[in-house]
């Protein structure tokens, strides 16, 4: 099955009741909705040598979690979505928030499925639009995996 990465990018991170974070930070590519989970949070290892900037990051560390979007604030708003490259504050619960620093960033995989294009907007992703949808979904199973970032290990 064809997936692809949704990512946050942490900036801090504050409990505000048992069980219940708050997470400051930027989108990734991916938009992100109230109800979606991260299951990885991981980090890049830093880069020594100038000549690297032009290298793909190198993950360092990945740990496995369990955590659910339960709002989303941006603007000094509530909002159903983040968009992609949006600064905001989610609202997170679940399993793995001691795993989660500054630097770090929250992670999930999500299938190509008729909600996840509901969800690309191609006017500001237009490589990765046409990419999915020069592809019909009856044949993403069969293509194998596909990911805009490196795709981690279970």
């Amino acid at each position: 099955m064809r997936r692809l990465f949704y990512e946050f990018m942490v900036d801090a991170i504050e409990e505000i009741e048992p069980n219940q974070w708050r997470v400051v930070g930027r989108c990734g590519d991916i938009p992100i909705r109230i109800g979606d989970r991260f299951d990885r949070v991981f980090c890049y290892k830093p880069r020594q040598y100038p000549e690297e900037s032009g290298c793909p990051p190198v993950r360092e560390i990945t740990k496995k979690i369990g955590m659910s979007v339960l709002r989303i604030h941006a603007y000094q708003r509530s909002l159903p979505e983040l968009g992609q490259g949006m600064t905001g504050l989610l609202v997170i619960e679940g399993e793995g928030a001691d795993l989660i620093q500054p630097d770090w960033i929250l992670g999930s995989v999500d299938e190509v499925t008729p909600r996840f294009l509901e969800r690309l907007n191609p006017a500001e992703n237009p490589a990765l639009a046409q990419e999915i949808h020069s592809v019909s979904l009856g044949s993403i199973a069969e293509s194998g995996p596909f990911t805009p970032v490196e795709q981690v290990g279970e």
